[in-house]
């Protein structure tokens, strides 16, 4: 029979009629968090008759709080006994995505069902695995790391099942090793590309980036399956981004490594301002720069985007002390009337 109970201090007991007595077999308690928690489940109850020609009689009572609920049952069938369920449930082996069922079978039968699902979930509900070679044990795959679960087995004869669960285990932690190294090169004004030392053996990635500061998982994402390394368009003009890496082990995500910060730039010399100019270039000291208006503001950034220096001189004729940068090349950008130009320097 099915029977569904509520969640608080109530009791169903189920007896049998032996002749001059009711003999109780079986008492169940609805508390919150019980299997009989506003949930139905499946039940056998064994009534010792050996002369089924006879009347025999079953009776359930209930006992409630108070502030008690009810017991519901249906299905209510009366035949042979069916076959034992399974005992002596065990997991075994377990990974972050997979795991050994074993069981002893209750009897002679040959075949079984395998029901689990997320600690908590209701029979009927779950994920089904049939084991019908003849041998009890079955591997489930494809479960999420760090995760607990449930399992039942039920074994099946004729037109009753037993039910024996559940046994709950929690898979491992994902074994993805995390990305190392990682480093933004060729930033433009609206792409770059991103580089990293794989962990282990792992052929795909994910990149996520978004905007300065934004939380892991709200970021636009890349998957990278075409060896290491991408490169990312799309981007913004004159903004800062932050980058994420991990890798991607048995399709999930690995420890997501990060951030690497970057601006991206304006164009080169996107903005012409009448009466400036600037010099040397190349420059191996002091870059002088000469205005009809105001400078306002004067920063320097590497090809990574990173900023070097930056100044507020407000003055028509400002000096730049460039000695201590390395050799190669950097991006100026010029604020001059609230308007901002962008020029490439070379040090020597």
């Amino acid at each position: 029979n099915d029977l569904c109970g509520g969640a608080t201090e109530d009791t169903l007991e189920v007896s049998y009629w032996d002749g001059s007595q009711w003999v109780t077999t079986i008492t169940y308690t609805s508390t919150s968090g019980t299997p009989y928690d506003n949930a139905y489940f499946q039940e056998f109850l064994t009534v010792p008759f050996s002369d089924f020609s006879t009347d025999f009689k079953i009776r359930f009572s209930s006992t409630e709080t108070i502030n008690g609920d009810d017991w519901y049952i249906d299905e209510l069938v009366v035949g042979p006994s069916p076959c034992s369920p399974p005992t002596a449930i065990s997991i075994g082996s377990i990974t972050d995505t997979t795991a050994d069922v074993t069981w002893t079978p209750g009897g002679s039968e040959t075949q079984w069902e395998i029901e689990y699902g997320p600690t908590g979930f209701l029979i009927g509900t779950g994920m089904i695995l049939l084991d019908n070679n003849g041998t009890p044990g079955e591997t489930l795959t494809d479960l999420a790391p760090e995760t607990t679960y449930d399992v039942y087995v039920r074994a099946l004869c004729t037109q009753f099942t037993s039910v024996a669960g559940p046994e709950t285990f929690t898979t491992a932690i994902l074994d993805c090793p995390s990305v190392t190294n990682i480093t933004v090169e060729d930033v433009t004004e609206t792409s770059f590309e991103v580089n990293w030392i794989a962990g282990g053996a792992e052929t795909s990635w994910k990149i996520e980036y978004g905007p300065d500061g934004f939380t892991p998982g709200t970021g636009i994402v890349v998957i990278d399956n075409d060896g290491i390394g991408e490169v990312i368009i799309g981007l913004d003009p004159d903004t800062q981004y932050d980058v994420y890496v991990s890798a991607i082990c048995d399709g999930f995500d690995g420890v997501a490594i990060g951030p690497v910060a970057f601006d991206t730039f304006m164009g080169i010399e996107d903005q012409v301002f009448e009466g400036f100019s600037f010099y040397p270039n190349p420059v191996s000291g002091q870059l002088y720069l000469k205005a009809s208006s105001q400078v306002q503001e004067v920063v320097i950034y590497n090809l990574l985007g990173q900023k070097i220096m930056k100044i507020t001189p407000n003055s028509l004729a400002p000096t730049l002390e460039l000695s201590n940068l390395q050799t190669g090349t950097y991006l100026m950008q010029v604020t001059i009337n609230g308007s901002t130009g962008v020029y490439k320097i070379l040090k020597e």
